[in-house]
């Protein structure tokens, strides 16, 4: 897969049509999904370059959840324990720097124009100038291929304009008990980049904010508020993803064409996705979402290189059409929480996938039409436990390699065609009674 140069990755926009099926016969319903499959894989090929519970609900639902995760790592023994820990890695001196070169507003602010006569290992940034002004902003290239060991914001608030830090050959990124607003291409293109640390802090990140930067970085949130807007974080070169009790707000692309990244982890998050969010990212990844409130736009996750994705502990999952669609290296999905709702071919044509597990205790999971079909012949095994299950059309069709499928829990709804096309010796087990799959069709729930 290609990479983008910066500036020219395009956001991606590939929205399924609803499927309509007529009720003249199997053959035009086969026509149908063929041609809007092929168009859908027609579009994929040009992409080159909630509902919050309260607190109190969360509370309440938690050892549930804990006790839902703990059997589906029983189920699949490579799921780790989460361990996601993010600290303030700076422990040196927080004096401002001196030497900058500061342009007065005239109203009792200023911005940093340039590096003036800064020659330090550290740079601190000041909340004020020598003249006393507030700082409240950092202009563009004011730091163009700055050499340094560490970037330090702590508790200030301003905005860091465009390419402000550009071609810089920082290593470290601290920005703590701040509110920033970071412009496109502010910290990009740097090889030398070991690490960003976020933390106590608000922060919104423009388009390609830290493109093309880091070599075997790890990023860390914790406790903070972000906002990535399309492409913010894409093409760089982390290993480790580390998010944990923070709400983020992710566009299109944010963390695309990662390819070294090997570990995600978010914990305890409330999150949002646009579409393509790690699209073309990763090798041999494994991804871990726990005790999170997860909302999967469409195409969200689709397009990725992750091996294992675990979705513990949901305390609210909604997934849109081909949310983890075309994901060819996933091996295993694990999913557990209570309420989930899982969009149209939400994993379409994962090739390699041979395992999907989901436990929502007694909760509630709804399935789209065409939820899980079209998985991939390697798919042998679904497993669903819940408390009422909605199932829409088609559900489970076109999975030539599907040799189980697993219902614990009450069918409150059920469509038609849901195992169409399907192997015959396909063995359908709903609360201990099995079924092929004519003998599903008949039964009424």
């Amino acid at each position: 897969m290609k990479k983008k140069y910066a500036g020219f990755l395009i956001g991606i926009s590939c929205v399924l049509s609803s499927m309509i099926f007529c009720s003249c016969g199997k053959n035009d319903k086969t026509e149908n999904i063929n041609e809007i499959t092929e168009q859908t894989a027609q579009e994929l090929e040009q992409i080159d370059d909630n509902e919050a519970i309260s607190e109190q609900k969360k509370e309440n639902d938690k050892s549930e959840l804990s006790e839902n995760a703990e059997k589906t790592k029983e189920q699949n023994s490579s799921v780790e324990p989460v361990e996601t820990k993010v600290e303030n890695i700076y422990m040196g001196d927080l004096t401002p720097s001196e030497g900058l070169e500061f342009e007065s507003n005239g109203d009792g602010t200023c911005a940093i124009k340039s590096v003036g006569t800064f020659e330090e290992n550290d740079l601190i940034i000041p909340q004020t100038s020598p003249e006393g002004d507030t700082v409240t902003e950092i202009s563009e290239d004011a730091f163009y291929r700055l050499e340094c060991d560490y970037i330090v914001f702590d508790n200030v608030t301003m905005a860091v304009n465009d390419s402000a830090f550009s071609s810089s050959e920082y290593k470290n990124l601290v920005i703590n008990n701040s509110n920033l607003t970071i412009g496109e291409n502010a910290f990009a293109y740097n090889d030398k980049a070991e690490s960003v640390t976020i933390l106590n802090s608000e922060c919104s990140f423009d388009e390609y904010a830290l493109y093309n930067t880091g070599k075997h970085m790890t990023i860390g949130i914790t406790d903070s508020t972000i906002v990535m807007e399309d492409s913010a974080v894409s093409g760089s070169n982390e290993d480790i993803l580390l998010v944990c009790n923070s709400k983020i707000d992710m566009g299109s692309n944010a963390f695309a064409y990662s390819d070294d990244i090997t570990d995600v982890k978010f914990e305890n998050c409330e999150i949002t996705m646009d579409e393509y969010i790690f699209y073309a990212t990763g090798d041999s990844t494994s991804v871990v979402f726990d005790e999170c409130d997860i909302t999967m736009q469409d195409s969200a996750l689709s397009g990725n290189e992750f091996e294992t994705l675990d979705m513990l502990n949901c305390v609210a999952l909604e997934m849109g059409d081909n949310a983890i669609a075309y994901s060819d290296d996933l091996e295993s999905v694990n999913i557990s929480g209570t309420d989930m709702k899982i969009g149209e071919y939400a994993f379409y044509n994962d090739d390699n996938l041979a395992e999907i597990t989901i436990n929502a205790g007694n909760g509630q999971i709804e399935l789209k039409d065409s939820a899980f079909s079209g998985l991939g012949d390697d798919c042998e095994k679904i497993s669903i436990t819940c408390g009422t299950i909605k199932m829409g059309d088609d559900v489970f069709a076109y999975n030539d390699g599907l040799l189980a499928v697993s219902i614990t829990g009450t069918i409150e709804k059920k469509g038609s065609y849901i195992f169409y096309n399907c192997p015959d010796d396909l063995v359908i087990n709903v609360n201990g009674e099995t079924f092929n799959e004519e003998a599903f069709e008949e039964k009424e729930y």
